[in-house]
Formats: C-alpha cells, structure tokens, sequence
C-alpha cells in the first residue's frame, strides 16, 4: 500500500512538473509582490524588475535553459531555475553566478543540489572541508529544493578570516565574488603571478628619458624657427 501511495504521489509530482510553462510564477510573483516590483515575461523566462528598472528577480523555471542569462546579475536576488526532475539538474556551473553578491535565494528541484559548493584544503592541517554557499536549505516542507541566505567565502561566519582558514598567497586578500566564487586579489602595488611584483614608479627611466627628450625637441624648434630669422647686416 506504501509503495502504491508513493507511487501515485511520484506520478503526480512528474504530471504537475511537465504541465509548467517556461518561467513559472510559483516562486516569482510572491518575491517580486513583496517589494512592488514589476513582472516582466519574454521567451526566456520571467522577470521580476524594480523600481529603478533592475532585474531582482528571474525564473528560468521548465525554460531547458543551462545559463543564467540576466544582463546585470549583481542585483540579482532572487533564481528560480527548476526543471524536471527526471533529467540531469540544469545549473551545474558555478561560475554562472560569478557577481551575483545579491543573490540570496535560489530554487531547483529536488534531484538537485544547491550550487556554490567547494572542497577546501587546509594545507596547515592538512585537511579538506566542504564549503556550503547557503546558510539553510530546505526540500522536506516544499517541493523543491531552496537554497537560502548566501554565505562569504573570505569572511566566513562574519569573522575575518576565510572558510577553513583558506590563505591567499602573499601580498593579496581574499574577496567574494558569488555564491562558491571568490577572487585572491593583489593589494595595491602589487600585480603579477602570485602577486609577487611590485609596482614601482620607473624614475629612473622618467629622469633620463624625459630630458633628452625635451632636450631634442627644444632643439628642433630653435633650429627650424631660427631658419626663418632674417640677419641684418650693421648699417
């Protein structure tokens, strides 16, 4: 009886799921409500826009879409990218959400997984531990899977120090960039491979090159304006 209850319960959920159209409102127009947005629909999916024109929120829900095609994805804050359950889970790539620092909820259906997750290793220990880029995750009381309250890489449970003790090599700090993203950047003056070269103003070669150019040029002027100085002979 168990197996008949959950067989019909599967067969429901699968129906429900092919009968969506693309860019399903399920998840959208109560986000977008919340903040008097504007629903905005095309064949890519649905939009929620804000008041200054923004998109904040994007269902690409049952759309067969692979990429989060949003043109500015740093004001997202809001992804609904279900599917159907019985294909391979759409969003695998992480770096399709490389600046969305806004990004605070994200839905998919159940046979996914959240995105953003890393393998760290910690070569002082020398240990790995699984990054999770959401603080919560919920698939027991919805339908679907949800994804929520975007977690900092670098600054890892609000301290300053990065997800398993994770150290940028030298000269450089550890900067968000997404969920699961982020960025070893070079402190100022610094630049190169590993951020080992130093920037540093060449005044040595703005001290020798700058004279003897001024120099020429100065010379040139007095030369060819002196061709057309006419010389008078005493009177």
């Amino acid at each position: 009886m168990r197996l008949l209850i959950s067989a019909l319960l599967f067969l429901t959920s699968s129906a429900q799921e092919s009968d969506q159209n693309c860019g399903d409102l399920l998840v959208l127009a109560p986000f977008c409500a919340t903040i008097n947005g504007t629903i905005s629909k095309s064949e890519k999916g649905s939009f929620c826009l804000n008041d200054r024109n923004e998109t904040v929120g994007a269902s690409f829900s049952f759309c067969n879409n692979t990429v989060v095609d949003v043109q500015n994805i740093t004001e997202l804050e809001l992804l609904d990218f279900r599917s159907d359950s019985s294909v391979e889970c759409p969003l695998r790539n992480n770096s399709d959400l490389t600046n969305a620092l806004q990004l605070s909820t994200v839905t998919l259906s159940l046979n996914c997984s959240c995105p953003g997750a890393l393998t760290v290793k910690d070569f002082s220990t020398n240990s790995t531990k699984t990054f999770a880029a959401w603080k919560t995750e919920d698939h027991i009381t919805l339908p679907y899977r949800q994804c929520a309250g975007q977690q900092s890489f670098c600054s890892f449970q609000q301290t300053d120090s990065p997800f398993n003790n994770y150290t940028c090599p030298e000269n450089s700090r550890c900067v968000d960039a997404g969920p699961g993203v982020f960025d070893c950047q070079c402190d100022d003056g610094f630049d190169g491979f590993r951020c080992s070269d130093k920037q540093n103003f060449p005044f040595a070669l703005v001290l020798s090159v700058v004279p003897v150019v001024a120099g020429i040029s100065g010379a040139m002027v007095w030369f060819f304006g002196r061709r057309h100085v006419i010389a008078y002979d005493s009177l």
